[in-house]
């Protein structure tokens, strides 16, 4: 084992963007730039089951691996209106300030009511950490956005204001779901 340097620990801030197109330039990499971010979290869920023989009386004999699923979780330093409109279901741009903000009807006017398939949400998502040539990038080739089931913001005087995100991956069209690897690694 070697020694250990503190010098060396990682630590990972980072940005994300949405719909790169091309990896080879400077971010946000022809896509749309969501902001730097905090807190990023990847999970990676994965299922096995057991199989049991009854001729061994219920003995495991084996075990399937039944996939993985991912998600991709942390918090949005800023406040930015590109971002509400990625991570919310529900936005409108002000009459009168023509800014983003998130709202919630119950009607024909709501472009995301209950039972909406978030699929139609979808996109291209690439975490991208400020230390590229020691911290691996992520990317979701088929990310749907979800805000986190019980949300809170804080409106407190001295409070930091930061919108918590989380997007999990599902195949695209040629069946790939992530990648995590460092960046010129990574292929779109």
């Amino acid at each position: 084992m070697s020694t250990a340097d503190l010098n060396q620990a990682l630590t990972a801030p980072g940005r994300l963007c949405v719909n790169p197109t091309s990896l080879s330039g400077s971010f946000p990499y022809g896509g749309t730039a969501l902001g730097e971010t905090r807190g990023i979290q990847v999970r990676i869920f994965g299922g096995y089951f057991d199989v049991e023989a009854e001729e061994f009386g219920g003995a495991i004999v084996e075990s399937v691996w039944s996939g993985e699923n991912v998600a991709l979780g942390g918090y949005l330093r800023q406040f930015d209106e590109t971002a509400i409109g990625k991570v919310f279901p529900n936005t409108a741009v002000g009459t009168t300030t023509k800014r983003v903000g998130m709202r919630h009807w119950m009607d024909a006017s709501t472009p995301s009511r209950p039972g909406h398939l978030l699929s139609s949400r979808s996109c291209v998502l690439l975490w991208v950490p400020l230390d590229v040539d020691r911290v691996r990038s992520v990317i979701l080739y088929r990310a749907l956005p979800a805000v986190e089931a019980q949300l809170t913001l804080s409106k407190a005087l001295g409070a930091r204001e930061e919108i918590p995100f989380v997007f999990s991956g599902i195949p695209d069209s040629t069946m790939r779901v992530y990648k995590m690897d460092f960046l010129r690694e990574i292929s779109l």
